[in-house]
């Protein structure tokens, strides 16, 4: 868990290991975004078997040792890993990202970007053709935990954003440079 074997070059070298048979890898990981942690083809490679472990402790028991999103720490590793997805996924899909990610930024104070405002967006874009398709693009960033699917008080369908303001703001800057 330091520093050093966070780096992708050393992710790469385990992960590669992880591939020879009767080699086996035995981690931990306690992070709120372990999803996040490795893009699809390094997940594949490792092959790891998951099993939670939740103490049920009180939540500041529970997370007393893990940074705050917006600190520096995890702001890092939830960017990277935020990059080497968006590296990962077609076009149409990394464009799907920057119409919800861009709403939640330019829209203080709502959960998340309703359904059918995104489907209606993609839609003129034509980045998406269906209902279905769009709910196909957004599988893969649900399970790296970066958006979530509710309903809200409202009882409309919302796409909300797991990541800090300051993670997408790093991630938008990073990408213009």
């Amino acid at each position: 868990d330091g520093p050093i074997i966070k780096q992708n070059i050393y992710q790469k070298l385990l992960s590669g290991l992880a591939c020879i048979p009767n080699i086996f890898i035995i981690a931990s990981a306690d992070h709120i975004n372990v999803g996040l942690l490795w893009d699809t083809q390094m997940k594949t490679q490792f092959n790891w078997s998951i099993s939670k472990a939740t103490t049920f402790a009180d939540y500041d028991k529970e997370s007393c040792f893990e940074e705050s999103l917006c600190g520096a720490r995890s702001g890092t590793l939830a960017l990277s890993a935020l990059c080497a997805l968006i590296k990962s996924l077609t076009p149409n899909a990394n464009k799907i990202f920057e119409i919800i990610a861009l709403y939640y930024l330019n829209t203080p104070n709502v959960e998340g970007m309703p359904f059918q405002v995104c489907y209606i967006n993609c839609r003129e874009k034509f980045l998406v053709h269906s209902d279905a398709n769009l709910r196909g693009h957004l599988t893969e960033f649900i399970d790296h935990e970066i958006f979530k699917v509710k309903i809200n008080s409202s009882k409309v369908e919302i796409i909300a954003v797991n990541l800090s303001r300051d993670v997408l703001r790093c991630f938008f800057d990073n990408k213009e440079n």
